[in-house]
């Protein structure tokens, strides 16, 4: 019952950390493609916006590098991902 009370404020948590993720990725030159429905730039945004309150917890992108990850986890593990 604990963790119930406080669940809400983890959720606004990681909502907001994938928006900076994505925000990341999509302004990186070696990004390709971000999906992320709290971007302006996603094809379903404003349906998504409509009937959420976020963004959402689920970020993927395509990278012009076989080693997306790689690029991803280098350039973002100093950035203010985990605070």
């Amino acid at each position: 019952m604990r963790g119930m009370k406080t669940m809400g404020l983890a959720y606004e948590t990681v909502f907001r950390k994938c928006t900076t993720i994505a925000e990341f990725l999509y302004n990186h030159p070696k990004i390709k493609q971000v999906y992320y429905p709290g971007l302006e730039s996603h094809h379903g945004h404003v349906i998504h916006m409509s009937q959420a309150k976020s963004g959402g917890a689920v970020v993927s992108f395509f990278s012009s590098e076989q080693r997306g990850f790689d690029v991803f986890y280098k350039e973002g593990k100093d950035s203010n991902f985990g605070s």
